[in-house]
């Protein structure tokens, strides 16, 4: 599991940041090159986050060269929430159970087929089921609604159902799999223990960092596919892209399985509410990572 190596990588990686210093323009060309036929380190990646201006032109250049061509193809996943209502109290989320102007809305079944109706008349066919920390939906009752999705998508080529919600064991997965379920997703905020604990240490599920950093490896452990990525604002950026690195090359290493997704949310102001994380991720900053 992630957290019995997590100790020791969050050692090096701190260590890494420590005494990095901004690599020149040959330095970037180098690692760019290298990067071309294989895995760049831990610290190379440390060096092109830490690019000036004109380093961070050539690594731009970079990806729009050897990534962003014209047989690039968009695939849209169409999100359907199914719940706002959450014991959470995330200070950065507008369903936070703190906040008590909050319209919430739970979505039955019949509510369901409704929302699927329109997402699927519009030609989407990857359905993710979003949702906060609901008691009242656990594993057996979302079953049901994977269910559904799954009989309505059927089974055509490319098609799937996706869940982000609140952390659950393998044997859950296995019967959310089981139901329909093809993969899971999970944007781990940040993995900073203690910048975690910080924002979420009066959350009855959230707090538990041990089990939600684990959560990957019980979701590939009981057959589906994984997405994952960092919450940017909540902690150093450069520390969160060198450790979902870490930890995505962890489950590749354990599983044989690379994440399908590697995701970069960013927080915003929500709710005509103004937020000012210190660690706010500028355009440059979230487009370098």
């Amino acid at each position: 599991m992630f957290s019995q190596k997590y100790a020791q990588t969050d050692a090096e990686i701190r260590e890494i940041l420590v005494n990095i210093t901004s690599p020149n323009s040959e330095e970037v060309k180098e690692i760019l090159g290298k990067s071309k036929s294989g895995k760049i380190s831990l610290e190379e990646t440390a060096k092109l986050l830490a690019s000036g201006k004109e380093q961070f032109d050539l690594v731009r250049n970079f990806v729009f060269t050897e990534f962003r061509k014209e047989d690039n193809v968009l695939r849209h996943i169409a999100p359907v929430y199914l719940s706002s209502y959450c014991v959470d109290t995330c200070g950065y989320c507008n369903y936070s159970a703190k906040r008590k102007d909050v319209d919430r809305t739970r979505l039955d079944l019949s509510d369901l087929e409704e929302e699927l109706n329109a997402v699927l008349s519009v030609g989407n066919r990857v359905i993710e089921f979003t949702l906060a920390t609901d008691p009242t939906l656990p594993p057996k009752e979302l079953a049901k609604y994977i269910s559904k999705a799954k009989e309505s998508l059927g089974d055509e080529k490319g098609s799937g159902v996706l869940l982000c919600s609140d952390h659950f064991s393998r044997e859950d997965y296995k019967l959310l799999r089981e139901a329909g379920l093809w993969g899971m997703v999970q944007w781990d905020e940040t993995l900073d223990k203690n910048k975690y604990q910080g924002w979420h240490k009066n959350s009855p599920r959230k707090s538990n960092f041990e089990e939600r950093i684990n959560n990957h490896d019980r979701a590939i452990q009981a057959g589906l596919e994984v997405a994952t990525g960092c919450l940017f604002g909540l902690n150093d950026f450069r520390y969160d892209v060198l450790m979902q690195i870490a930890k995505t090359r962890h489950l590749e290493q354990e599983y044989g399985v690379k994440p399908f997704v590697f995701g970069t949310p960013r927080i915003k102001a929500i709710a005509g509410r103004t937020l000012h994380p210190k660690d706010e991720v500028i355009d440059r900053k979230y487009e370098l990572a």
